[in-house]
């Protein structure tokens, strides 16, 4: 998911006047966000959303193609988010913490919607998350055996944001939020947080030969003519030569050798 500069633009003059009043983020400000969202021209008229109320669900999903916010669930996780996060700076910004965890959910279930609703360039990786996400609907409907359905759960439960659907949805929304966060003192935390998960490693060939394992799935996409780039934020297979010299990129920032931009460079450069 890559948003027009147009978009980013109405999200930070949204952003901007909330932050400037010290506004925490309200029904109000989502819909702003969600409609800006909804006239990107990469969605093509497919972003659809709704704003619930009720103490069922998770405080922000998408089902079909379509995100649902439970805004009583979704405030309270930002609460706790802010707290885990943002207990170490300024807390006479807490209202853009607030804003800015606001944001982050919006654009990573953003990504879903892109994800879900096939609006990737390359047909492959559209086919690849059609047949994800029509996994993770049909599998327990299939599984009849309680030994397997145990075992989904637990792969499920361990991988988690390792699963390259999540991680490509977190990378997504970092990158994006990078760029209209520049000049805030938390810049720095944003930037932390998208190198976090570009740093996740597979156990075996690609991050996304694991997400398949862990729901039974086979590998089957031939990524011939994607960048190389491109695959890695998905997580399939990349040259190994690029994949070490991110990975080495990614260890030398760690150690405070290597600037955010130049780790950027490195994964554009191929």
């Amino acid at each position: 998911m890559i948003l027009s500069n147009l978009t980013k633009e109405k999200i930070m003059d949204v952003r901007d006047y909330y932050d400037r009043r010290n506004w925490f983020v309200d029904m109000n400000f989502m819909n702003e966000l969600l409609t800006i969202i909804q006239k990107d021209d990469g969605f093509k008229d497919s972003f659809q959303y709704e704003l619930i109320e009720n103490k069922k669900d998770g405080p922000a999903y998408v089902y079909h193609g379509i995100i649902y916010f439970n805004m009583n669930l979704l405030i309270k996780y930002i609460e706790k988010m802010v707290k885990d996060w943002f207990s170490k700076y300024s807390q006479k910004d807490i209202s853009k913490y607030y804003n800015f965890m606001a944001s982050l959910v919006v654009l990573h279930e953003s990504s879903h919607v892109w994800q879900q609703n096939g609006l990737e360039k390359y047909s492959e990786i559209n086919r690849l998350n059609s047949d994800i996400t029509r996994s993770r609907v049909l599998h327990l409907k299939k599984l009849k055996d309680i030994i397997n359905f145990i075992r989904l759960q637990i792969n499920i439960i361990k991988t988690n944001n390792h699963d390259y659907f999540e991680r490509q949805a977190n990378i997504d929304a970092l990158r994006e939020l990078i760029d209209m966060y520049q000049g805030y003192s938390f810049l720095d935390f944003i930037e932390l947080q998208h190198i976090y998960n570009l740093s996740f490693k597979a156990k075996r060939e690609s991050i996304v030969h694991d997400t398949l394992r862990s729901y039974f799935l086979e590998y089957n996409y031939n990524c011939e003519g994607i960048p190389q780039d491109l695959l890695f934020e998905v997580g399939l297979p990349t040259d190994k030569k690029y994949s070490d010299s991110i990975y080495d990129a990614i260890d030398k920032y760690n150690n405070n050798e290597l600037s955010y931009e130049r780790v950027i460079e490195r994964i554009k450069k191929y």
